[in-house]
């Protein structure tokens, strides 16, 4: 909630946000949040593979793979230490191969 006050059009708060709600279990507030980061950037890799993972959870494969394949494509453009951000010591190399595995 104090990120949110800072910035409401910030889409690293939205992300941060979705990873609480995952984390407390609500898969669909995960998902809102996610969602509202991708609209305040499209090229925001963290909400894209998070959010593939979720609909993977939930056993939506198909939509699971469209959010692996944005995830894929956005990978290269987004900021390195972004991508560290969210994902710490995982490289780009990585997480492409885990995408494309999926």
């Amino acid at each position: 909630r104090q990120a949110h006050r800072l910035s409401r059009t910030s889409p690293e708060v939205y992300a941060l946000e979705a990873m609480i709600k995952a984390a407390q279990g609500d898969d669909e507030g995960a998902i809102r949040a996610n969602q509202n980061a991708i609209f305040l950037d499209k090229g925001f890799f963290a909400p894209n593979f998070a959010l593939a993972h979720l609909h993977e959870k939930l056993g939506d494969a198909a939509t699971a793979k469209r959010y692996f394949a944005n995830a894929l494509k956005v990978l290269d453009t987004d900021e390195e230490a972004r991508v560290k951000l969210f994902y710490g010591i995982m490289t780009k190399q990585s997480l492409a191969r885990l995408c494309k595995r999926k």
